[in-house]
């Protein structure tokens, strides 16, 4: 076992506060009082400095905590538009689950009827027959006519309040409530088929007419002048009317006549031009005026 250390000082100790309390006249409790304010004012500078340090980390903790808040908000609300989204595109995605299962549903349906219609065909039998076809060419628009109304109502909402098919009201009014009538009716098929024909024979004059445009834009090959040449040729058409071939004989004999009358313009021309003489030539050369400018009256003369 070790000595314990006696807290009385030892010689060293005792010599040092002999030299301390020498230098001091007023002796040893000024000494002491005035190490006592030299420790009381380093524990208050040291207060000082840790109540400056605790202010400083007391602001950075408060704006720490203000932004610990805010990112709080911002992550509750990113979260509130999360469910708002995950939401919608559940809505959206029911959506399209159930379009899908509906055009499922209608092709599964039009799948079903197009092969309860088309009759079950036997390897073993022969092919059809175009008269075959025809007849179920003709029992399918037979079908078709049977869809629709009977009323001819027109588009308008249905009296009978049917769900057939509503055409446009017809102009007679035979074809008016009569279904065996409507065979007869100009708008079902005359009218159609009229207007048709007046169109495709409009648009057959007006390719007619722009090859004849582009055949005159060409030009006489032989001769490199433009213009419509000589001999005029018709360009192949399918099927010639009358009307039109009077309109190419009536151009050919203009341009043969216009062609006539040039040349003997020409000949004419040709006839009549003077000779010059030995006279003309010694003649003088006319001069023409000389103009003289304008003599400016004086006004105060006048």
């Amino acid at each position: 076992m070790g000595k314990r250390r006696k807290n009385s000082p030892t010689r060293n100790e005792e010599s040092f506060l002999d030299e301390l309390f020498s230098l001091y006249p007023n002796g040893k409790d000024d000494l002491l009082s005035m190490i006592k304010t030299m420790i009381l004012d380093g524990i208050m500078e040291s207060t000082s400095l840790i109540i400056k340090d605790v202010a400083l980390l007391h602001a950075k903790l408060e704006s720490m905590a203000e932004r610990v808040a805010s990112i709080e908000t911002a992550i509750s609300t990113l979260s509130e538009k999360h469910k708002k989204m995950e939401g919608t595109m559940a809505d959206r995605m029911a959506s399209l689950e159930s379009t899908i299962s509906a055009i499922k549903e209608k092709q599964n349906k039009t799948e079903e009827d197009l092969v309860r219609d088309v009759p079950m065909s036997d390897p073993t039998e022969p092919g059809r027959t175009t008269s075959q076809v025809g007849q179920d060419q003709t029992s399918l628009k037979k079908r078709d006519e049977e869809k629709l109304c009977p009323s001819m109502w027109g588009k308008k909402p249905c009296p009978h309040n049917c769900i057939r098919v509503h055409l446009p009201l017809c102009s007679k009014a035979v074809c008016y409530g009569n279904t065996d009538a409507r065979k007869e009716c100009s708008m079902w098929h005359g009218h159609i088929r009229a207007a048709a024909r007046v169109e495709r024979k409009r648009e057959r004059e007006e390719e007619q007419k722009r090859q004849f445009k582009a055949w005159l834009k060409q030009g006489n090959s032989s001769t490199g002048k433009r213009g419509a040449p000589r001999k005029i040729q018709a360009p192949k058409q399918a099927k010639k009317v009358p009307g039109t071939l009077e309109k190419w004989e009536n151009l050919q004999l203009r341009s043969e006549i216009a062609l006539l009358r040039s040349k003997q313009q020409q000949k004419l021309t040709k006839m009549t031009t003077p000779s010059l003489t030995y006279a003309n030539i010694a003649a003088p050369v006319p001069q023409p005026p000389v103009l003289q400018p304008p003599v400016p009256v004086d006004q105060n003369v006048a």
